[in-house]
Formats: C-alpha cells, sequence, structure tokens
C-alpha cells in the first residue's frame, strides 16, 4: 500500500522531471522521493525522518536536497514492524 502510494508520488515527480530536464542532461531525481514529499506521505516530521537517516536509513543528498528511494523506505519501516 505504501510502496503504491510512494510509485504514484514518483510517477508524477518523474513526469516533472523530464519536463524540466535539458536535452543532455540526466535528471537524477527520478525513482526517489524528496524529503519534504516522504514527510508528507508517510505523516511524520522532518525531524523524525532526519533521525532515521542518521540510524541507517539510505538516501542521496544532491546540491542540499536530500532523496530517497521508494524501495529504502518501504524496507527501513518493514524491518521495524512489531509482530
Amino acid at each position: 500500500m505504501l510502496l503504491d502510494v510512494l510509485h504514484q508520488a514518483t510517477a508524477s515527480a518523474r513526469r516533472e522531471a523530464e519536463e524540466e530536464a535539458s536535452e543532455l542532461a540526466v535528471d537524477r531525481r527520478i525513482g526517489y522521493v524528496s524529503n519534504g514529499d516522504a514527510v508528507k506521505l508517510l505523516g511524520i516530521s522532518a525531524a523524525t525522518l532526519s533521525r532515521w537517516r542518521a540510524d541507517g536509513l539510505p538516501y542521496a543528498k544532491i546540491s542540499g536536497t536530500v532523496l530517497y528511494r521508494a524501495e529504502d523506505l518501504q524496507a527501513y519501516i518493514e524491518a521495524r514492524r512489531v509482530q
């Protein structure tokens, strides 16, 4: 469920990025969720997401912009699921 929502958000971001990318530039954000989008989608604070990064959540940082793969967010949450 969460992964589907994240994929929908990345598809929208991908379409926008493709429109903005120059002919020779490769948009590195394709397949990634921004920090702001992750906060909104997950319903958590930016501070919580920052703590998750410090705790090992994989991320990319490009020109000061923090990006996450949807799969990494899903895996991080699933690994902490309480039975």
